[in-house]
């Protein structure tokens, strides 16, 4: 029997969590057992990398762009019934059918979704094409109706196996505990050695290793908390004004994108902060930090904490549902309350204040991804599921 041809649907930006994750998924599958192709609404990064390193073939669909598994407005109603999961399908019928058909036709032996949406579309191809499902959670919910929608398309019998990425994605789906398996994601801790890596940023900013340097890196929006990390800066820089900062990911160019701006002249940072825009290659960046800030206002599994941890960077985070897993407080990380710019600059100042307690939380962050959050792990158990659905699409997995 040759490798099990998988289907992989992702709408995730370019410049998220959920396209680095499914890159680093796909280039650690055993392409002898697993052959995946992507669907993508558009071409861009996540296309290009596969294209790159041949880890995926790629589909570029632009139907499935930003598709509602059902309609936004049945989102805030308590009673989410079957009928009204089945009348969204209906109303997709065409995008849905299309998936079925190219299952069909290529000959796809298990459909995957990473991501809600994607995992959606999944599902209603997947059953309308008899295939069997796995889907990706890997995001929190900030209320239950939202939920509802994907709780109600787990229980059909074509979804198999659902694999969240923490706890808090796991939540929605205790009501199918047989198709539930908490799989944290994570870095290959043999692939990232902190001792090779040649940093890049301070070089950029001008700026020698004498200079403490502080910064987050990720999607520039409010989710992140962004404008917290902003305004706890002008507290830390207060205190130590010799400190620079830095937010490492590309902006969106929205009025969020603008608010910061303006937080940044209002607070007197403009002199302070630097914004890198994208970068091929964050860690060769997030090196070059003394602390790494992750002020996220919601958070299933960050892959930025991953990335800090393989680095030995000390950590100073939110505590909101999935990233409260990924550190032991004190030990491996620092936590403070969900916005809360009071706590996150005083955390901050405590580990500018002390060498010792920063070599301590990065080398313990460190061993904490090597034992707890190795990726290879994480892609095994997916590549298991895989290969078993292609040779028994209807078996039971334990």
């Amino acid at each position: 029997m040759g490798p099990a041809r998988v289907l992989i649907l992702c709408n995730s930006p370019d410049n998220g969590g959920g396209a680095n994750l499914l890159f680093r998924v796909t280039k650690y599958l055993n392409q002898e057992r697993v052959r995946p192709t992507l669907l993508l609404h558009k071409p861009g990064w996540p296309a290009a990398q596969q294209r790159r390193h041949g880890t995926a073939d790629v589909i570029i669909d632009p139907d499935i762009q930003e598709l509602d598994p059902i309609p936004s407005a049945s989102l805030a109603h308590p009673l989410i019934t079957f009928r009204e999961v089945a009348a969204a399908g209906a109303g997709y019928g065409r995008v849905i059918r299309g998936i079925a058909d190219r299952v069909r036709e290529r000959g796809f032996d298990v459909l995957a979704g990473f991501g809600a949406v994607p995992g959606a579309l999944a599902t209603l191809g997947g059953t309308l094409a008899r295939r069997p499902v796995v889907w990706n959670a890997q995001r929190c919910y900030d209320t239950f109706g939202a939920a509802r929608p994907m709780q109600v398309l787990a229980l059909l019998p074509a979804v198999k196996r659902i694999f969240a990425v923490s706890r808090a994605a796991a939540m929605p789906y205790h009501h199918v505990p047989e198709k539930l398996v908490i799989n944290y994601n994570g870095m290959d801790p043999d692939k990232v050695d902190p001792r090779r890596i040649v940093g890049t940023l301070r070089a950029r900013m001008g700026i020698g290793p004498e200079v403490p340097l502080v910064g987050m890196a990720g999607r520039v929006i409010r989710l992140k908390g962004v404008d917290l990390f902003l305004r706890a800066a002008a507290r830390i820089a207060k205190r130590f004004p010799e400190v620079r900062f830095v937010i490492i990911g590309r902006r969106e160019g929205d009025a969020f994108d603008r608010e910061l701006d303006e937080i940044t002249a209002a607070e007197g940072l403009s002199d302070r902060v630097v914004f890198t825009g994208w970068v091929d290659d964050i860690l060769t960046e997030m090196i070059d930090l003394d602390i790494v800030a992750i002020p996220s206002r919601r958070d299933a599994a960050p892959l930025v904490a991953f990335e800090a941890m393989a680095l030995g960077r000390p950590i100073v985070a939110t505590r909101c549902p999935g990233l409260d897993e990924q550190l032991e407080p004190e030990v491996s990380g620092l936590y403070v309350p969900r916005q809360d710019v009071e706590a996150l600059a005083g955390a901050i100042l405590r580990l500018l204040g002390d060498g010792d307690l920063r070599l301590r939380l990065g080398r313990a962050a460190r061993e904490a991804l090597v034992s707890r959050f190795d990726l290879r792990h994480a892609v095994l158990r997916i590549e298991e599921t895989l290969v078993r659905l292609a040779r028994d699409p209807g078996a039971c997995l334990d």
